[in-house]
């Protein structure tokens, strides 16, 4: 029979708190035991978390219980392999995450919008990725015969695009902040997916370091002796390395109704039999990224419009250095084709994006619902004028730097000290005592 500790014995309650955090917060430094012996203990001890009375905090949501139905029982493990059990067998037991386990129980027990939203940003996730993760989940619940509280809401309906012998810019319908295509650029979104554009695969296949390093004198040779004839090869031809493909091709390629999308929208632009793309599309941390030509050079090339600017390696150098922990509201300076902000937006619940650029906006517009994220929005303005009122979390820019006397790049020159635009930002953003 247990007896409790021995006279003079100090009381553990304050190592079992710490357990307890380290088990299911995640708090493991400074903890008495090593990540081995926690992860045999939580295999072990996970599972009875729900009948701790001196420690009944846990991240599941409330109520939570390990038996969801008569059959059907979570076999807990934080630190390792949860699994959802059929204790009948009529269903094989589904391997669970922690992440994975917080979102169905969420799911299960819904109760409020705001629970949802702050899983999304703990886990920093693009609504778009989140709402397939819900929709898998609820999908696993309800193949255990769990009836979810959770209800989806319904998509918005696409807009429909302005005949072609309308405005000509490259995604002009986008100039209106509330025009919405998201289902049809979803088809163009899942297509690059299937046909893995990742920068991984695009360093492979063309034996570079970063999308970034392709030189224009190397761009003839990697699509027209280097590359293979792939879907994914034949991708990256059009939108990185300027190819023309023949329009029988592209027919194949993307099907008629998203390459009829992609023609109307100016991404692609026939030339007799073939077509060539009008953009660069980067694929950047699981987004796809529509900017203007790295190499502007030829005819066709010249617009009447600020280009917006590709790529570059300090957008990227941004996007791995800026702090990313849950916020409310985010704001990005300067946008261009919307990189900053829409990184963000996996972790803040609203983005604003500011530019001066009305090309920029429209393309930061499309690159927001080409990714399917919809708690973003992009204003035009000069810097902080259009959002005096609001109060952000995180404030980003990417300014431009370069020493020079004219203006004729608005991304990339900095005024004759360079540092014109970044005086701007520093000096009209908030005061010191009011940052964290």
């Amino acid at each position: 029979m247990p007896h409790g500790l021995d006279a003079g014995q100090p009381a553990v309650t304050e190592l079992m708190r710490q357990l307890d955090r380290a088990l299911f917060c995640g708090e493991l430094e400074g903890t008495a035991w090593s990540l081995e012996e926690l992860r045999e203990l939580t295999a072990t001890g996970g599972r009875y978390k729900e009948t701790s009375l001196r420690f009944p905090d846990h991240p599941f949501g409330r109520p939570f219980q390990t038996r969801l139905a008569r059959d059907t029982i979570l076999l807990l493990d934080p630190l390792g392999c949860s699994q959802l059990v059929d204790v009948r067998g009529r269903q094989k037991p589904l391997a669970c995450s922690m992440q994975e386990v917080r979102l169905l129980m969420t799911l299960l027990n819904y109760a409020a919008d705001d629970r949802l939203e702050a899983l999304r940003r703990e886990q920093q996730t693009t609504p778009s990725a989140w709402t397939r993760q819900i929709s898998q989940g609820l999908q696993q619940l309800r193949k255990f015969g769990l009836e979810p509280r959770y209800r989806a809401p319904r998509p918005l309906a696409d807009d429909r695009l302005p005949e072609p012998e309308g405005d000509a810019r490259t995604l002009a319908p986008f100039a209106e902040p509330h025009f919405y295509i998201g289902s049809r650029l979803e088809a163009i979104r899942t297509l690059f997916d299937r046909a893995g554009y990742t920068e991984a695969a695009i360093r492979t296949a063309l034996g570079v370091e970063s999308p970034q390093q392709i030189e224009a004198t190397w761009m003839h040779y990697y699509g027209r002796f280097h590359l293979p004839r792939t879907d994914l090869a034949d991708l990256i031809r059009l939108f990185l390395l300027r190819a023309a493909l023949p329009l029988e091709r592209l027919e194949e390629l993307f099907g008629t109704s998203r390459l009829t999308t992609l023609m109307q929208l100016g991404l692609l632009a026939a030339r007799g039999e073939q077509a060539t793309a009008c953009v660069d599309i980067y694929p950047v941390e699981g987004l796809y990224l529509a900017t203007d030509h790295r190499y502007l050079l030829l005819r066709d090339d010249r617009i009447d419009e600020d280009p917006v600017m590709y790529i570059g390696l300090d957008s990227l150098g941004l996007v791995c250095t800026a702090p990313r922990y849950p916020v409310d509201r985010l704001l990005d300076l300067g946008t261009g084709c919307g990189i900053q902000a829409l990184v963000g937006s996996r972790y803040a619940g609203q983005v604003t994006g500011v530019d001066s650029n009305p090309r920029a906006l429209r393309f930061a517009r499309f690159n927001a619902q080409l990714n399917g994220i919809r708690n973003v929005r992009f204003l035009a303005g000069d810097l902080y004028q259009v959002v005096a009122d609001t109060r952000f979390d995180i404030i980003l820019a990417n300014p431009p730097f370069v020493p020079s006397p004219d203006q004729n790049l608005g991304f990339r020159d900095g005024g004759a000290g360079e540092e014109a635009v970044l005086l701007r930002i520093v000096r009209g953003g908030p005061p010191p005592d009011a940052c964290r």
